[in-house]
């Protein structure tokens, strides 16, 4: 005999089971090193030293293990005296080889597989392709850093969709894709090379902002400099600078041109050294070289050009603009999320040296007043858009969500489903089936976004308009708070909120456990809960996290528990455990495997997440859960996941169930 409808309250002096005290530990929320290793891989070491610096040490600070994987080079010694660990991997950026590449693939495997890390963080493209590949055969999560687009699809041919062929393959797994600009992260999703849900913005490498502070202007009376930072590449827009200097030079023939960077580069549209030579020998331009210290540059330049082909977001003009130096730049993806036009700088056309050389003319034309304000534009933006602190601080986040939401090795169901169509076996059952007479609709984590909420609200109340009559419920899965803005928001709209045509049911996350811990003065707890969501929570009642931070704890959790209206915390105070409903089992995270209902865990239902998202076997009903963020709606033989991200991805999610049917309303974005 079917049990139609139950709800279920674990006791608060009840054990978790396996020995702990009831409650959940903090190991699932704060999810530090304790001496994992993380592996990061670039195709060059000096890419680490220079650009991912800042990431190494905060998460040597968390307690985690780094190692390197990149090729040797004059730069591989330093991350030694950073106290990384560093492994060789050498290849040919450049190359296209398939051998190559498959050979490269094994080779990152054999590491991986040795290693073990906890997660592989990817920068550039083979190793974002071939790492991340060797990560998902193993199950390794995969956290990949897009900074730019690259030759590949500035130039349209055969080598774009073979390089769209492997980033869909590649990333198809990934936790966390990271972008540089909206424009990149859009063409990606578009083409199908990545799902919106595991893709996150991030304003560049960052800037630090005590190291590069504003430099007094050069001298007025000395010769005009304007200086590119670069790799010596024709899609940097060398070929366009040196162009402009010869239009320049008619007007202001003592103006100096300096380039600043690598050549002899390993890529397909490296500028040829003797090309190079001859506009030495022409007095064009001045070769500096390259400098691991680009300051002292920028310092003696009046103005720092890039007229790029297309960028992630330039740190060259970042870090000019950090010292408060006029920019130039190209009116290209990446370039103009930097350059804010006639403000901090000027913006030219691409691969017209006409129009850069036009650009060059008014800066000079500016007069130093005016190149000095522009200057100090940029410095402002900078310290408000691109502070190298919320790079750091979003990597963090993207590794504790990669810990906790971990990838796991994809077709396990699928191939047992495939075998047993390829031998004659079955998977069928009969369809599960919802209450007799209810219709339920189950809410995703919501997270504290309220703007999502309301209008999820609002589709399912017009989905219960249009159809036939029945008695409905609304379950919320948990995790109403934290993360999202409004948190205090939420609580009050769902705790005031009384629906003529349903009942709302309201189950515990993990989220809400610990804030309750917090609200009933729990020592230890407040500090990691805040670094994972808390601190928006509080926000949103009014709280300054800062502020909090600098009391002692006693007097964080008193000043806590003051600004929380009593009855949220009551209301939070009333939330079940699990709700079945028919052939359904509405739960937060999920349910450990061959344990009835009555004899689950808190700890399980409110945390619990590989032993329940890998076990394929029957467990008598479909658990319904959030917890674990996915790209879209999980359906599997045993559950469905519909927790899809929606502080981040602006897509919340609800399942409707009443019979055997069941469909789904969300909040797609843009809609």
């Amino acid at each position: 005999m079917r049990c139609n409808i139950l709800c279920h309250w674990k006791g608060e002096g009840e054990g978790n089971g396996d020995g702990q005290p009831p409650g959940m530990t903090l190991e699932r929320i704060t999810p530090e090193g304790r001496g994992k290793a993380i592996v990061i891989a670039a195709n060059t070491a000096w890419n680490l030293v220079n650009f991912r610096g800042n990431i190494i040490a905060a998460l040597q600070q968390r307690g985690y293990r780094l190692v390197a994987i990149a090729p040797r080079d004059a730069h591989h010694a330093q991350l030694a005296s950073m106290g990384v660990e560093f492994h060789a991997l050498d290849f040919r950026s450049a190359g296209i080889s398939p051998l190559e590449d498959a050979r490269l693939f094994l080779r990152y495997f054999g590491l991986l597989r040795a290693i073990r890390p906890a997660a592989f963080l990817g920068f550039t493209i083979k190793p974002n392709v071939y790492g991340s590949l060797a990560a998902r055969v193993l199950g390794i999560p995969v956290i990949n850093n897009v900074s730019g687009l690259g030759t590949a699809f500035i130039k349209q041919g055969p080598i774009t969709r073979i390089a769209t062929f492997l980033y869909r393959l590649a990333f198809r797994r990934s936790a966390t894709v990271f972008f540089q600009n909206r424009e990149d992260r859009d063409q990606f999703v578009a083409s199908g090379m990545v799902a919106a849900g595991q893709t996150r913005l991030l304003p560049g490498s960052g800037v630090d902002l005590d190291r590069f502070g504003p430099a007094a202007a050069p001298p007025t009376g000395e010769p005009f400099r304007f200086l590119l930072i670069a790799r010596l590449l024709w899609d940097k827009g060398v070929q366009e600078f040196v162009d402009a200097a010869r239009i320049v030079r008619q007007h202001h023939p003592g103006a100096r041109f300096q380039i600043l960077g690598f050549a002899d580069v390993d890529n397909r549209t490296a500028v040829p050294r003797a090309t190079l030579d001859g506009w030495i020998d022409e007095g064009l331009i001045e070769h500096l070289g390259a400098a691991d210290d680009v300051r002292p540059f920028i310092a003696a330049s009046d103005c720092v050009v890039l007229p790029s082909y297309r960028e992630g977001l330039p740190r060259s003009l970042l870090e000019a603009s950090a010292m408060a130096r006029p920019i130039i730049g190209t009116d290209v993806p990446g370039v103009r999320d930097v350059v804010d036009d006639r403000v901090t700088g000027l913006l030219c056309a691409v691969r017209s040296a006409t129009s850069l050389a036009d650009a060059m003319l008014a800066m000079i034309a500016l007069g130093p007043a005016e190149r000095r304000a522009m200057g100090q534009a940029g410095r402002e933006r900078v310290e408000r858009r691109f502070a190298i602190e919320e790079v750091t601080r979003r990597y963090l986040e993207a590794v504790a969500d990669a810990l906790t939401h971990p990838d796991r090795p994809p077709g396990v169901k699928g191939s047992m489903n495939l075998l047993a169509r390829i031998f004659g076996g079955s998977t069928d059952r009969p369809a599960p089936r919802g209450a007799d007479g209810y219709r339920a609709y189950a809410v995703g984590d919501v997270h504290g976004r309220l703007d999502l909420l309301d209008r999820l609200l609002a589709r399912i109340e017009a989905d219960i308009a249009a159809r036939g009559p029945a008695q409905n419920m609304v379950v919320f899965l948990g995790d109403l708070i934290d993360r999202g803005p409004q948190s205090a928001g939420v609580i009050e709209r769902l705790r005031t909120w009384q629906p003529s045509d349903a009942t709302a049911i309201f189950l515990c996350g993990n989220h809400e456990e610990i804030f309750l811990r917090v609200l009933g003065g729990e020592p230890a707890v407040l500090a990691d809960w805040m670094r994972f969501g808390g601190a928006e929570c509080l926000a949103s009642y009014g709280l300054s996290p800062e502020a909090l931070g600098e009391m002692s704890e006693a007097e964080a959790l008193a000043e806590i528990k003051a600004a929380v209206p009593p009855q949220h915390q009551e209301f939070l105070a009333t939330f079940a455990d699990t709700f079945r409903f028919g052939d359904y089992l509405f739960v937060h995270a999920g349910i450990r495997p061959g344990l009835d209902v009555a004899a689950q865990s808190k700890k399980d239902l409110r945390w619990i997440r590989e032993q329940f998202l890998d076990d394929p076997t029957d467990h008598g009903y479909v658990v319904v859960h959030g917890h674990t963020i996915s790209a879209g709606v999980e359906e599997r033989a045993n559950r469905i996941g519909i927790d899809t991200g929606a502080y981040r991805t602006g897509r919340l999610t609800a399942v409707a169930i009443e019979g055997a049917q069941r469909w789904y309303l969300d909040t797609t974005p843009g809609d």
